[in-house]
């Protein structure tokens, strides 16, 4: 670190940037004397930003010139300027050179007044507050993890309580002034968009709604992203409202703001629910989410960003209907730019018309309308979804189509015959282990062959409680195992990509006292062995927010290079949670999906007895359409099974389930179903 040289007249900074710190420092032997030898200013963030906090002593004016490597430009996007006192003259020069691996803001002092003094501690300059455009270790994940926008949420509905309070005060907030317009339209958005219809209502809730509703969530994380940083910005902020701006500085300082990968993230999870749910898209930006009215809704911005993402990411229908719902509301709203949103939907279907072909549309990915759209206003209304001619063509047949099973069963849909349902039922056992007899287990068949249960009550609310209490700290974003899955089927490459493509979720591994609690109601309801060395992995406790969602995997995962003891050959899922809407567990080749009923349970086997894995196994998350879901996994390895489900010589032969100690004879598999 190097310490700056200074005089009476300029100050040099240097920036020392490396892989995990950035730290900026400035030191005058005035200023030293003022802080008591204390110095000015400590900044820590990421490699991927930029910070100078500083010190600066009274002045007319001030001229800032800053030298940073050409990597850096297009990380610069926005400059807070918080300032004690206004300046005559104020100046910031950006310029670029290729030998320069690190900042180096110069700063010299023009027409000094009087002696140097010590202002708040300053004037600052906040490049770190300056958000990348493309910043990928957030220190919150606000566009995933519900917890993180629920902290967000109720910092911001203080906020706002605090603004509203101003805007009462026109001695605060002068009638006509710059600042004051800012304000009111950032107050303006929260009370269109935060769930309640009086603002009284606000008032009496600390908690909304907002992180629950994925329309309420696009335009929180979006408001806090593009209109806080201009409201606090402001040249008058800092003086009218200086507790206040030290509030959301210091909060946003510890958390992070929110960045435009985080709007990036919402926008696809509310795709993600348009692809899956096939919701009508007028209706959706009115604020009907499934059957539920809320009063958040879209203008022609929103409709507009939502259409020119989704033709980024290639969903080519839900591009032009949300682009065509823009240029509507543009002519009422006026909020952008009519050619704009004119000549992204020119391109939108034009881009459409080029990728789609009829002679092999059944066999495209279900983003296309059924038949290639004219530029004649309205056309694509009378165009069918491919999505939907697809489901209808393939749905419940077999493993190759499981894409499209999920979308029908995410919608609510059933492919189980009438034989199939007939030979569901429910019972309560008591004979699987001797303290079942005075607690017996309410238990339900969802399939036969292979057999899926669910468990009722096993868990209670304090116990759920202390799991996600405990799990909270170590959650992190949901991978995926790139093997299991076809990677040129993926329309958008990155590590990234593939995760928000397969996998929306944050987790944690548990492995407290809980964990051994449960193991042993799982072993007696099950009969497996599930404590001990190997016998079993720790529970994996995962979050979802709204779009939230798992498409078709295996839980038999490393089956080629895993020794046959540590493959999973049975799945334990819990539901921490009622979900409003959405979030079931959908068996695609099963045609059968389980909806989330707080303190259960579902489990089934993974394997056949001769080891190979059962595809009839596969089985995806459905995107949460409002709300939340929070669920856990326990796998049970096969290693210490052996003495309790033996092994068989027979090929495909399926473990089952016994009803009191019974085992029923074994179902004819179903024509969906696949038998290797």
């Amino acid at each position: 670190m190097q310490i700056l040289s200074s005089t009476k007249k300029a100050i040099t900074l240097w920036l020392i940037t490396d892989a995990d710190l950035v730290v900026a420092k400035a030191v005058s032997d005035q200023v030293m004397a003022v802080m008591d030898h204390k110095l000015v200013g400590l900044v820590a963030g990421s490699v991927h930003k930029l910070a100078v906090l500083v010190a600066l002593l009274d002045h007319n004016s001030v001229n800032i010139t800053c030298t940073i490597a050409p990597s850096y430009m297009d990380h610069i996007n926005t400059v807070f300027i918080c300032t004690y006192r206004d300046l005559n003259n104020f100046n910031l020069i950006v310029t670029t050179n290729k030998s320069f691996e690190t900042c180096q803001p110069t700063m010299k002092y023009l027409n000094p007044a009087g002696y140097f003094q010590l202002a708040f501690y300053s004037f600052g300059i906040i490049l770190c507050c300056v958000n990348l455009l493309q910043v990928v270790d957030s220190k919150n994940m606000y566009s995933r993890f519900i917890r993180d926008l629920q902290d967000l949420e109720r910092f911001e509905t203080r906020i706002v309580k605090n603004l509203t309070q101003s805007l009462l005060s026109s001695k605060a907030l002068p009638i006509k002034s710059e600042l004051r317009r800012l304000v009111e339209l950032y107050v303006r958005d929260f009370y269109q968009s935060c769930g309640f219809i009086q603002v009284k209502d606000v008032y009496d809730n600390e908690q909304t709604r907002i992180s629950l509703n994925p329309i309420c969530s696009y335009r929180l994380i979006r408001r806090v992203r593009d209109l806080l940083p201009v409201v606090i910005s402001h040249k008058s902020f800092f003086r009218v409202l200086r507790p206040l701006w030290t509030r959301i500085v210091s909060f946003f300082w510890k958390g992070d703001w929110p960045h435009s990968e985080d709007v990036e993230t919402v926008v696809e999870k509310i795709l993600r629910l348009q692809q899956v749910y096939d919701f009508n898209v007028e209706q959706f930006a009115s604020g009907w989410i499934s059957t539920v009215q809320t009063n958040c809704t879209l203008n022609s911005v929103h409709c507009y960003e939502i259409g020119s993402i989704a033709l980024k990411s290639g969903k080519y229908a839900a591009a032009i209907e949300w682009l065509e719902l823009g240029k509507k509301k543009v002519l009422v709203d006026r909020k952008t730019s009519l050619a704009f949103v004119e000549f992204s939907l020119w391109n939108a279907i034009d881009v459409h018309n080029t990728e789609f072909d009829e002679d092999i549309k059944l066999d495209l990915d279900p983003v296309f309308f059924d038949r290639e759209i004219s530029h004649e206003v309205g056309d694509s209304k009378s165009a069918g979804k491919l999505r939907n001619l697809q489901c209808e063509t393939y749905k419940g047949v077999n493993q190759y189509h499981d894409k499209l099973n999920y979308l029908g069963l995410c919608a609510g849909e059933n492919f189980q015959s009438e034989a199939e349902r007939s030979r569901l039922f429910c019972w309560y056992e008591f004979k699987a282990h001797p303290s079942l007899i005075i607690g017996p287990r309410k238990i339900e068949f969802l399939n036969r062959s292979p057999d899926i249960i669910r468990v009722y009550a096993l868990i209670h609310d304090k116990e759920i409680q202390e799991v996600v209490s405990d799990s909270l700290p170590g959650m992190f974003e949901s991978g995926v195992n790139l093997s299991d899955f076809d990677l040129s089927e993926n329309r958008v490459k990155g590590q990234r990509a593939l995760t928000t493509s397969y996998r929306t979720s944050v987790n944690s591994w548990y492995g407290q006292r809980m964990d051994s609690i449960w193991s042993r109601r799982i072993e007696q309801v099950t009969g497996l062995t599930l404590i001990g060395n190997g016998a079993s992995e720790n529970l994996q406790v995962a979050s979802y927010s709204f779009g939230g969602h798992y498409i078709p995997h295996m839980d038999q995962v490393g089956h080629d290079y895993l020794p046959p003891e540590k493959h999973r050959v049975a799945t334990f899922m819990f539901y921490f949670n009622d979900v409003e809407q959405g979030g079931k567990t959908a068996f695609t080749s099963l045609g059968v999906a389980a909806t989330p009923i707080k303190g259960s349970a579902v489990f089934w086997y993974n394997v056949f007895k001769d080891g190979g894995a059962d595809w009839n196994t596969m089985h995806g998350a459905c995107p949460v359409q409002l709300g939340e879901k929070w669920a856990a996994n326990k796998w049970i390895k096969s290693g210490p099974q052996f003495l309790n489900r033996k092994c068989s010589l027979k090929t495909h032969e399926r473990f089952q389930i016994p009803v009191n100690n019974v085992y029923l004879p074994a179902t004819q598999a179903q024509g969906n179903k696949i038998e290797g």
